[in-house]
């Protein structure tokens, strides 16, 4: 048997039982610690107290954006490179598909009884998103990939983070996306993130099965060289036997 194929299956050995060492965590959800919407159209109001968040960008419906504030604090939270952390929404009523991009807001001072429009324009909100989520379903949850946005929160030392919701490209007559905010009942429906990556396994029986795998495959490529070496002097010794034949002729 071909020593690269022998080397080659150990290698895929390797492969298929190592994922096996890391087991997915129990992911941790965090609530939006407060929410809110402000839009161009009521300009000085602020709407903390409304069972929803509206976002719009529409000749009739305005501008409108959503923001969410999340205590950092509260994560138990081990990061490697397996981390995931995904917003997560339920949208109560959309009037047609939306894309919708989320953005890290590094004002994390307001609350949603004096957030305003007019007092959220100097605010300093990422140009660039993370991730876009087509909304497009009533009653629906809906998720947004935010685990760069948080990575880069804890690395500048934020333990609290402001993701702002808007729609991306302008829509015509009176169109938006409403999702559930804190205030509505349930509670279960407001806003969250949710905290998912890989932990090392502790178990016994995984390591066993790959040193088992390992010394199987190994056997097997130790008797196929023994078994080519052989192989290799008995064509050798051939070769000289008839060279040998033919100089007695």
């Amino acid at each position: 048997m071909n020593l690269k194929i022998l080397a080659s299956t150990f290698l895929m050995t390797l492969l298929v039982f190592s994922p096996s060492i890391a087991r997915a965590s129990t992911p941790q959800t965090v609530m939006a610690l407060d929410d809110t919407f402000v839009i161009d159209q009521d300009p000085n109001s602020a709407f903390g107290e409304e069972p929803y968040l509206i976002v719009a960008n529409s000749d009739e419906g305005g501008l409108a954006f959503a923001f969410m504030m999340f205590n950092l604090s509260e994560v138990s939270y081990e990061f490697n490179a397996s981390s995931e952390i995904r917003l997560r929404l339920r949208c109560l009523n959309t009037t047609s598909p939306h894309v919708i991009s989320v953005h890290w807001c590094l004002n994390n001072t307001w609350n949603g009884n004096n957030l305003t429009f007019v007092s959220s324009v100097n605010f300093s909100v990422a140009t660039l998103t993370e991730s876009f989520v087509n909304v497009f379903s009533n009653d629906a949850w809906y998720e947004w990939t935010v685990t760069q946005t948080v990575h880069a929160a804890f690395e500048n030392g934020y333990n609290k983070l402001t993701l702002v919701l808007k729609v991306e490209g302008t829509h015509t007559g009176f169109e938006y996306a409403a999702f559930y905010s804190k205030e509505a009942s349930p509670v279960g429906n407001g806003p969250r993130l949710v905290f998912t990556y890989l932990t090392p396994s502790n178990s016994m029986d995984t390591a066993i099965k790959i040193l088992f795998a390992s010394s199987v495959v190994g056997g097997i490529i130790i008797v196929a060289y023994r078994f080519s070496r052989k192989r290799e002097k008995y064509h050798k010794k051939s070769r000289f036997q008839h060279r040998s034949v033919r100089s007695t002729e």
